[in-house]
């Protein structure tokens, strides 16, 4: 879907969510914004998507005969699920969101993050706007090329405050 880019709200990505069999099946094993597609622009490049950044050497090509296949650069996102990527990985709605985020490599190699936060927090169950909303850094949840931490001690303070009444 698309960022909420107001200074009052922060850089937020609000998630498209499509809920449909086809969907959820693809998303165990790939990316369902990149996977299987590519993004020809105005001067020719060939890229990931729209959103795939010019200083990303290795996601652009200029349009020249080649093949495109599960193996080479451009694919590179394809299988890149949310089951590899920081706070998507714990999310309840990660096989039915389709994020147009680019996943970005941590140092471990092991796993991606994001550099926007998402606009749903699943360590509280709450979306911004919503009563009760606190943001991850605020639930203590910290994720970028370094590293990944959750203050699990945090969470369940902050849960049993938020989800008392019911």
């Amino acid at each position: 879907m698309s960022f909420i880019e107001n200074k009052d709200l922060g850089n937020r990505f609000i998630p498209n969510f499509i809920i449909n069999t086809q969907l959820f099946s693809e998303a165990q094993n790939n990316n369902v914004y990149f996977n299987r597609k590519i993004y020809i622009n105005e001067n020719g490049e060939i890229k990931n998507s729209i959103e795939t950044n010019e200083a990303d050497r290795d996601s652009v090509f200029k349009n020249q005969n080649f093949s495109i296949t599960a193996n080479s650069k451009i694919s590179k996102l394809w299988n890149i699920n949310k089951d590899v990527i920081d706070i998507c990985k714990d999310c309840e709605f990660r096989y039915m969101c389709v994020d147009n985020r680019i996943p970005l490599k941590k140092d471990d190699d092991t796993s991606f993050y994001f550099e926007h936060e998402c606009a749903y927090n699943p360590y509280i169950s709450k979306w911004y706007g919503e009563e009760n909303y606190i943001s991850l850094n605020e639930t203590g949840v910290k994720s970028n090329k370094e590293e990944f931490l959750i203050d699990h001690g945090r969470i369940n303070e902050l849960n049993s405050i938020i989800w008392e009444n019911y």
